[in-house]
């Protein structure tokens, strides 16, 4: 159909964009512009598709490249056999387009010259007009113009050399045979007949700055006004520019310096903090381990019967309360120590089974008093040393076999394994603490290490609690580079909870 070559190039906008309100305006703009009769349509349709296109490209932000689309348009225009000559220009490389450009007008000055010298004498002059220059072997022809290797024009610079060389000695020998006006006024009327046809594509203005020196003055003296504008006015913009970068500038310095004075205030109130913590963790921890201990005296006494019965509830209150205000301690403190980033690890080279044995020798009473069954598997040859901070570890020991023996059922098996394993390639020790207690739910479980989370099954088993534990394990394993994770089959069904340590 008439105009196919116009639609599918602008047709190929719209897939591209993948926006159907766009490409449904982008075709209903080019069909007007086909369909209507009046002048001017391949001026209007170049208008239409820069504008187009540069929407397009805007709306791509950067997923799709000038150069690359136009590539692609130049495809699906090559392929029509429709006679759009100056559109189609369009999607030349720049430095092909002015070559294109100064061959129409060598077409249209050879045609008027014609006139004055016949055509033998008009293609001679044309023909040698190139002699004896870089550009000696360009063919040149009174009704192709120029006849050339798009792969020799290189860059816009070369093209004009070629085109400005050309233009230059076939006028000047046109006007030692006709003279300087007759020829001026040849020159410029061929001119104006490429630029009626071409004159909205972008390298009319370098083809105007390509033609001889003497000829077309109006107009090289309207661009050079034109230029001498967007200079004043691109001054103008930087100059703009220089005064907001300064206010910019002056702003950043600003905020620089109150940066400054609040990182100041930071550290005070930090080492405020920090004091304030040590005080607290001396004023508290001291006398509370003081009545631990003696709750654990009494405790023995009750066991080895140096105490009346009667005392027994009232000693286990206050050695239970005594260890959970401590252990609640400890834990804020590491909290506090997680959030503030002050995690500092001092890894040496440790066995992971001594930890673990370590953690069962302050919770052995608790395991025995509610008659669980304890076994530690691990291999038979020596495992080797990791490296560890054995303070960190330590806690998180004393937390995951204290959280085991806490929920596990009466007289439960209570099972910790160490392996060797690989996972993703890397080395790791894996200590695995399995019991067979409340279990955790399933929709629970991906928010144990979330910090102040605790499951019903868990507050209904132990009402009081922090939910920083699993929070605090999570933090130090992956501080040491390590993982962990929790398997539960749900609410009764045990626990298994799995320290994976890097070996290296």
């Amino acid at each position: 159909m008439a105009g196919s070559s116009a639609l599918d190039v602008f047709a190929l906008l719209g897939d591209l964009s993948g926006d159907a309100s766009y490409a449904e305006r982008v075709r209903a703009r080019t069909e007007a512009i086909v369909k209507d009769a009046k002048g001017g349509k391949e001026e209007r349709l170049t208008a239409a598709y820069l504008e187009s296109e540069a929407e397009l490209l805007q709306m791509a932000k950067g997923k799709i490249t000038l150069d690359g689309l136009r590539r692609q348009a130049a495809s699906v225009v090559a392929k029509s056999s429709e006679s759009y000559p100056a559109f189609r220009l369009l999607f030349l490389q720049s430095e092909a387009q002015l070559v294109a450009l100064a061959s129409a007008l060598v077409a249209a000055y050879a045609s008027r010259s014609r006139a004055f010298f016949g055509r033998r004498i008009t293609a001679r002059l044309l023909e040698t007009s190139l002699a004896g220059t870089a550009w000696k072997e360009t063919k040149l022809d009174p009704d192709k113009g120029i006849v050339y290797d798009t792969m020799r024009m290189r860059s816009v610079a070369e093209s004009g050399e070629l085109v400005s060389t050309l233009f230059e000695n076939w006028y000047g020998r046109t006007c030692d045979v006709l003279g300087d006006e007759a020829s001026r006024r040849l020159f410029e009327r061929s001119y104006r007949d490429v630029e009626a046809v071409f004159g909205f594509l972008p390298m009319m203005k370098a083809l105007l700055g390509a033609a001889p020196k003497s000829v077309l003055w109006a107009d090289k003296v309207k661009r050079l006004h034109e230029l001498e504008t967007q200079t004043v006015v691109q001054a103008r913009d930087i100059r703009a520019a220089d005064v907001d970068l300064l206010r910019q500038a002056e702003e950043l310095q600003k905020t620089v310096v109150e940066l400054e004075e609040t990182r100041q205030r930071l550290e005070i109130v930090s080492k405020a903090r920090s004091e304030f913590i040590d005080v607290v963790s001396h004023q508290f921890r001291t006398p509370l381990s003081s009545i631990r201990w003696n709750g654990e005296l009494l405790t023995d006494a009750l066991a080895e019967k140096r105490l009346p019965e009667e005392f027994r509830d009232a000693v286990d209150s206050v050695r239970s309360r005594s260890v959970y205000l401590i252990e609640t301690l400890d834990r804020v403190f590491a909290t506090l120590e997680i959030e503030m980033g002050n995690v500092v690890l001092d890894a040496k080279p440790a066995f992971l089974w001594e930890l673990v044995q370590d953690a069962y020798g302050q919770l052995e009473k608790d395991i025995v008093r509610n008659g669980l069954k304890w076994k530690f598997e691990r291999p038979k040859e020596q495992p080797r040393q990791i490296p560890i901070d054995k303070v960190k570890m330590g806690t998180v020991m004393k937390i995951v076999l204290g959280n085991a023996v806490m929920y596990d059922k009466p007289g439960g098996k209570l099972v910790a394994r160490i392996s060797d394993e690989k996972i993703d390639g890397v080395e790791y020790q894996v200590l695995t603490v399995q019991d067979e207690g409340i279990g955790i739910p399933k929709e629970d479980q991906e928010r144990v290490f979330d910090k102040f989370f605790r499951s019903q099954p868990s507050v209904l088993k132990v009402a009081d609690g922090t939910g920083l534990g699993m929070f605090i394990v999570k933090n130090f394993v992956e501080a040491h580079r390590g993982r962990v994770w929790v398997k539960s089959a749900g609410e009764g069904k045990g626990t298994t909870v799995a320290l994976a340590m890097p070996v290296k």
